[in-house]
This record gives C-alpha cells, sequence and structure tokens, in this order.
C-alpha cells in the first residue's frame, strides 16, 4: 500500500529517501586508511586485518602507510579527502601527526583508532594526555553507555550493558585507552569498565571538542580506540606482532557498524538485536537539544510501508528522512538539521513524525545554534 501525501500539505515536496543497507553489502564508499606502512615481525602489514574485514564489508580502501606524516600539504589534504571516510590506524605513531590545525580542518568524516592522537598534546580531542595502565591495560571490558545507537546494532550485550570487544590473548599490553573521564563536547557512547574512562565517544560536524580546545569538528569525529597496538612479551612471541588483528567478534561487529554509522549508512534489521520489538514504537532523538545532527531509533513489530518525516511548529513539511517498506525490527535515521534542498534550518522546535499503513506516531525535538 502506497502512503498518501502528508497530511500538513497540499503542495509538492521533494523527497529525500534515507538508505538502509547491511553491514556486508557492496558499498561504492572508498576508506581513506591511514598507516605507519611496516611491516610486523610475521612479514603482515600493520592492521592489515581491520583492512581485510572493510574490503571483505565491500568498501573500497586506499591505504597510504606512512605518506601523511609531518604537517599536512594541499596534496595531502587532497588525498586524504578524496574518500568518503578517513580511518586513522591504530599503528601509527602519534608523535609524527602532532599537526592538529591541519588535521582538525579536514572536511571528510574520521575515526580514530588509537587514542594516542585524541590527546590533549595531540589533536586535543579529550582533555587529558594520559592513558589507562600506562600503555599496558590488556584487554579490558567495554561498558555500552548507548545501547540503542547505531554503532551497537546486534552487538551482544551482558546483563550489565558490558561486552567484551578484544581478544586478550593477541599480544599482552599498549591497549591506547584514554585515562579521562572528560570527553568534551562529544557523545560518550561507551566507557572502560575498570578503571573507569572513555572508550568511543563521537563528536558531530561543528561541535567543539573540548572545554581546554580550539578546534572544532570540520566534520563527524569518532574516537573508537581499538586497543593492542603491540606484543609486550619478553622474548618477543612472532606471532603477536602489530599486524595481527585484535577485535572479537563482538568487536568487528561493532567497528563495521561504527563505520557504516559514520559514512551515512544505517544497518538493516538484519543487523540489529535479534529481539523482535513487541510493538510500534518512536524514540525520543539523541542528542536532544542537538547541533548540527541527531539521530532518530523506532521499531516496528511487523513489516510495513513507513514513512519518517520532519515538519515545523506550524505544520509546514521539513524534509523526508524515510519512505519505504522496513521489516520488523528497530532501525535508526539520521537527521542533520537541513531541509529537502538541502538548506539549513533555523534554531527552533520541530516534529518528527512516524507513520505507517495503520498507525502514526509524533515527537518533539529541538535544534539549537
Amino acid at each position: 500500500m502506497k502512503l498518501s501525501s502528508n497530511s500538513f500539505l497540499r503542495f509538492p515536496i521533494l523527497i529525500l529517501v534515507v538508505g538502509f543497507f547491511m553491514a556486508n553489502t557492496a558499498f561504492a564508499e572508498k576508506i581513506v586508511w591511514v598507516s605507519a606502512g611496516d611491516l610486523d615481525t610475521t612479514g603482515v602489514a600493520w592492521d592489515q586485518g581491520f583492512i581485510d574485514i572493510l574490503e571483505g564489508a565491500g568498501y573500497e580502501v586506499q591505504t597510504e602507510g606512512g605518506t601523511m606524516t609531518g604537517e599536512l600539504t594541499s596534496e595531502q589534504i587532497e588525498t586524504l579527502e578524496s574518500g568518503d571516510l578517513i580511518i586513522i590506524g591504530r599503528g601509527c605513531s602519534s608523535g609524527d601527526y602532532n599537526y592538529p590545525d591541519s588535521w582538525n580542518e579536514i572536511i571528510k568524516p574520521m575515526i580514530c583508532t588509537t587514542a594516542y592522537f585524541s590527546r590533549l598534546t595531540r589533536w586535543n580531542w579529550i582533555g587529558t594526555d594520559a592513558l589507562i595502565g600506562d600503555g599496558n591495560s590488556g584487554a579490558p571490558l567495554m561498558h555500552v553507555d548507548e545501547p540503542s545507537h547505531p554503532i551497537f546494532n546486534g552487538v551482544t550485550l551482558d546483563a550489565d550493558n558490558n561486552v567484551q570487544i578484544l581478544d586478550g590473548s593477541v599480544g599482552s599490553g599498549h591497549t591506547s585507552l584514554a585515562a579521562t573521564e572528560d570527553w568534551g563536547y562529544g557523545e560518550l557512547l561507551s566507557t572502560v569498565v575498570e578503571p573507569y574512562s572513555v572508550w568511543i565517544v563521537y563528536w558531530p560536524q561543528d561541535s567543539e571538542f573540548n572545554s581546554s580546545s580550539i578546534y572544532y569538528a570540520a566534520n563527524d569525529r569518532l574516537l573508537f580506540a581499538c586497543g593492542t597496538r603491540e606484543s609486550t612479551e619478553s622474548p618477543a612471541n612472532p606471532a603477536h606482532g602489530w599486524g595481527m588483528y585484535n577485535l572479537t567478534p563482538e568487536g568487528e561487529k561493532m567497528f563495521l557498524n561504527a563505520v557504516a554509522f559514520m559514512l551515512g549508512i544505517v544497518d538493516d534489521v538484519d543487523d540489529a538485536p535479534a529481539t523482535i520489538p513487541a510493538e510500534f514504537a518512536l524514540a525520543q532523538n539523541y542528542p536532544n537539544p542537538f547541533n548540527p545532527s541527531t539521530t532518530i531509533n523506532f521499531s516496528l513489530s511487523k513489516s510495513e510501508q513507513v514513512q519518517l518525516q520532519v515538519f515545523n511548529l506550524v505544520g509546514e513539511h521539513i524534509i523526508t528522512l524515510i519512505n519505504g517498506q522496513y521489516q520488523s525490527g528497530t532501525h535508526t535515521a539520521k537527521w542533520n538539521g537541513r531541509d529537502a534542498a538541502g538548506n539549513q534550518v533555523v534554531s527552533g522546535v520541530y516534529l518528527y513524525r512516524l507513520q505507517t499503513e495503520s498507525q502514526t506516531l509524533t515527537r518533539k525535538m529541538v535544534l539549537i545554534k
């Protein structure tokens, strides 16, 4: 059944459809992976395991091995921005990338897999230089602070919302996680259970990183620390070199979800938690109030035709985020505060409405500039 045009308006609208895809579907998106360009003791390129799972998921990966050190030139920035997403490999030495002015101005979204870069004396995303366990924390347990966030779609959590994402048998230390409870103006998504500190933090475009930072996120930024960088065993175990892939199956799901989230791709129901929602539901957006973007979750108890639209308080249509057939399960959409023509809307209260063939739910959200 095709849904009728919205009842608030009687004139044509431009529809923007947000596609939902599975994490293992082939994408056209290109990822620029920044690595140190070296090999481990077994001859494997550092972080090759991460590149393998990205390519296995259908992404095009361009590896820049040791080509992005020093203060970035216009040519280097052009290379980085040729991708849809930039990922900083955990094997890079942060001292070679200590140029926050150029790195923080890159206009493409970025994931940093090492907490070393995020420190106060590096890119200044977080307000500390310290690392937990003095860089030898092994594989601590992660606590998920925002279980409904799409990064955790399909990830099995225990009763306390904890999960093991690092394989402690791969290497024995140098887990680079920031020893801080200060994540500035970002959205804290997960923490280290013991000792308590940040793990995954998301800064949306244009947000200030922290109170002591002079830098803003030129596009979406995500700290997703992937832990073990090298073996500290003596004598060294060649099987535990830098190139060894150390994510657990749950960690791998989370990492691919994070990549999809930063690319604006949202996982399909097949990658969502196995439990089928008992009812039709529309969650409160988060963050709220927001600037510049927000996330909206909704649940379906059966397969239905769905529209998710945004209106202002006088009932004028702003944008259609979703218009299509969706299976039972929990789904996620993002709104970047722009209308259907791509124009930034003004600060204020907006309505977002979820409509199926038989039901309609509406909630309010607040955009603050």
